[in-house]
């Protein structure tokens, strides 16, 4: 996974919330761009869990992305 990748995710217009699937297998959902911060040249970046709580992530711990599936109404 490179950086230039999860930035282009959180830029989409429009946004579409997407998940972090790790290496370790864990799988974090991204449903907001704010909930992100990265710089293009960056081999880590910052994950907004809430207000007040993020995580440092690098980004080779990032296996893949993939876009969240609207639920049927």
């Amino acid at each position: 996974m490179r950086i230039h990748e999860l930035i282009e995710m959180r830029n989409r217009t429009p946004f579409r919330p997407f998940n972090l699937h790790f290496q370790s297998g864990a799988v974090l959902p991204v449903g907001h761009p704010e909930m992100v911060s990265a710089q293009p040249d960056a081999e880590v970046f910052t994950l907004w869990l809430d207000t007040r709580s993020w995580n440092l992530v690098d980004i080779e711990s990032v296996e893949r992305i993939s876009l969240i599936q609207k639920r049927p109404k």
